[in-house]
């Protein structure tokens, strides 16, 4: 599965397309120490992706840091209007 999984990935053109390559140093991992559900919960809204057939471009996903639980949220693409 794992070679379908990479072999599926070198294909992607939209994934390649939406990465670049990484000229920064990566800071050092550092352990978050939580003491209950729900404590810590981290908010992304993950981009770069295609427009599905609802017209959902992104995704706002929630992460619990204790029981590292993840919830998902497709978002629609709205319009502001001008002023």
């Amino acid at each position: 599965m794992s070679r379908d999984i990479l072999e599926w990935y070198r294909k992607c053109t939209d994934f390649a397309n939406s990465r670049e390559p990484s000229n920064r140093p990566h800071g050092k991992l550092v352990k978050v120490a939580t003491r209950a559900p729900l404590d810590i919960v981290a908010l992304d809204i993950l981009s770069g992706l295609s427009v599905s057939p609802e017209k959902h471009k992104y995704l706002l996903v929630a992460t619990d840091y204790f029981s590292k639980w993840i919830e998902d949220y497709p978002l629609k693409i709205r319009r502001l209007p001008r002023a």
